[in-house]
């Protein structure tokens, strides 16, 4: 939000205009206005443990819809991580938090860990600012804000993490490290140009494969090297390693090591960051803790532990290497004065949700069969409301009509399920919305209506007819499209139709004494059913039975005008 509220990607200067302002609090103290490209940090109680803040901007929205401000506390919460970054201490809008992290000794009782213990500058209670520091972060600021909006929001995100990262040392190192690792990690697996070599390959492993590979012919050898190397689990490894490599200036071991305890030497670099990500890793995992003596204080305060030959990364060292890792990634990226880029997708509060199908299923415009999925999941919506709630069906006499014309040249697959929905709108809407000649339509396609498909056994379980297939034929349909359900152009199913279905497959099975596949139905209806009480309740009890499920049961009342076709 504090990138939009900046202007750079308005085309009009006819603009919503708000004064805005918040409060922050942080144990970095200045005496006077920092005042940036987009707002302005006016000390009120300075030059103590706890100085306050009052953050003023402007918050400008680009009129021409309905929005006419938004985002205060977004604007707030990213000034907050951009300070927090910038000035290296902490900012917070609570007076309480700034003190409480910032403390000098524990509190006691199960207060184990001293942040300032681990972390150093960011937790210092009363850190004095000076010019340049004020400068760099003005600077910073304008910086970011310049960033193209893909690469801004993984900043944001990146700071966010820091920040949050921060915030768990107060009660948890091993998620405060892993935090730092994964901050790094995410900007890996987006902005990297990462080409793996053989090289790369762990050298525990890759020696004794170079022995067994000088025996076999040198295509194959090197097959199985790129097999290896296209390993998930080895690629984000190394392009982890890569990546902040890669944003390692010299500058972090000369003047930026000056008195750091143990400061971490280039040759160690992706030794440490390896087993840094090693731990990460079997936190994530496995829930095993971080090497134990990176949480002894002494130990801490330097970049880096040796151990059993190892490099070991401090949380201290990791963060360090992490601000700076971010610090040159920020500035070797393109700044622009303007962007052209949909802000208003952007704006806090506005969620992007799928459309009722009343509103789009019965659209014409630009139709083509590969949508034939997704408007009979649309349309199975609304013949379910209609059943269970007497709502009515959009008038689909248009949409039909294309339907005749495009079902003769569609794939077999998208022909299948159009004539699924034209057999069920025409058989259940009333007589004066039917398509002329709907059945005459239908009888050209008497092979693709008797095909055992998932359309063509709901339009017979929603027509309230038997299933002519042999039930082998229904479960196979049934577990087939379980497995491919998921998908941008997969069919959706109401849960109840779902279960309905079943139900009547289930029933097909009684009449042919496979009394095992009914069980097996009714229990997987059961599932299915997740939060329809009644309805499990109904199929529990016909468990041990042989009696036939009524469907009117699972689907609820026929609708008045409803005209089933005939078997």
């Amino acid at each position: 939000m504090l990138q939009i509220i900046s202007g750079k990607f308005f085309k009009s200067d006819d603009r919503h205009i708000h004064d805005g302002k918040g409060i922050l609090y942080s144990n970095y103290s200045w005496g006077a206005p920092i005042e940036t490209c987009v707002a302005t940090l006016e000390p009120v109680d300075h030059f103590r443990e706890v100085s306050s803040y009052v953050l003023v901007y402007v918050n400008q929205i680009e009129k021409g819809g309905i929005i006419v401000r938004k985002g205060d506390s977004e604007i707030l919460e990213q000034f907050k991580l951009l300070a927090t970054f910038g000035f290296r201490a902490y900012f917070a809008p609570f007076r309480d938090e700034i003190a409480q992290i910032c403390r000098k000794s524990s509190l006691g009782g199960t207060d184990q860990y001293v942040p300032s213990q681990f972390i150093p500058r960011f937790f210092e209670g009363g850190t004095h600012g000076n010019n340049q520091e004020v400068t760099c972060f003005i600077e910073l600021v304008k910086k970011v804000i310049g960033l193209k909006r893909q690469i801004y929001n993984a900043v944001m995100s990146a700071f966010k993490t820091i920040r949050d990262a921060l915030l768990a040392s107060n009660y948890n190192l091993d998620l405060s490290y892993s935090m730092l690792v994964y901050c790094l990690e995410s900007l890996s697996q987006k902005f990297d140009n990462y080409s793996a070599t053989w090289k790369d390959y762990d050298e525990a492993l890759r020696n004794p494969l170079d022995e067994v590979l000088k025996t076999i012919d040198q295509k194959k050898a090197e097959l199985i090297q790129s097999l290896l190397l296209s390993s998930e689990n080895f690629l984000l490894c190394r392009r982890f390693i890569g990546f902040v490599s890669d944003h390692v200036g010299d500058s972090f071991f000369q003047e930026e090591a000056v008195n750091i305890e143990m400061a971490l030497r280039k040759s160690h670099l992706k030794r440490a960051l390896r087993n840094a990500y090693i731990m990460r890793s079997k936190f994530v995992h496995q829930l095993t803790p971080i090497l134990h003596q990176l949480r002894i204080p002494v130990i801490a305060k330097g970049d880096i532990f040796s151990w059993d030959g190892e490099p070991y990364l401090t949380l201290s060292g990791l963060l360090r290497l992490t601000l700076h890792v971010i610090n040159n990634f920020i500035w070797r990226c393109e700044s622009i004065e303007k962007e052209d880029f949909d802000w208003r997708q952007e704006i806090p509060g506005v969620v992007t949700m799928k459309l009722a199908p009343q509103y789009w299923v019965l659209n014409v415009d630009g139709f083509e069969p590969m949508e034939a999925a997704t408007r009979f999941s649309g349309f199975l919506e609304q013949v379910y409301a209609s059943y269970s709630r007497k709502e009515s069906i959009s008038d689909l006499r248009t949409l039909m009509k294309a339907f005749e014309d495009k079902i003769p040249k569609a794939k077999q697959t998208h022909k299948i399920t159009l004539l699924a929905m034209y057999w069920l709108y025409n058989a259940i809407i009333k007589e004066d919305a039917k398509q002329p000649d709907w059945e005459k339509f239908l009888d050209q396609y008497s092979n693709e209506i008797m095909t055992c498909s998932m359309e063509m056994m709901i339009v017979r379980v929603l027509l309230f007819q038997d299933l002519p297939w042999f039930v082998e034929q229904c479960i196979d349909v049934f577990k087939d499209f379980n497995e491919k359900r998921f998908g941008k152009k997969s069919l959706e199913i109401p849960v109840m139709i779902e279960v309905a279905l079943l139900v009547t497959i289930a029933n097909h099975a009684s009449r042919e004494n496979r009394y095992q596949d009914r069980t097996w139905l009714l229990k997987t209806a059961i599932y299915e059913a997740s939060g329809y009480i009644e309805i499990q309740r109904l199929l529990s009890d016909n468990l041990g039975t042989k009696d036939e499920l009524r469907v009117h049961n699972i689907l609820g009342i026929q609708p008045a005008g409803q005209e089933p076709l005939g078997s």
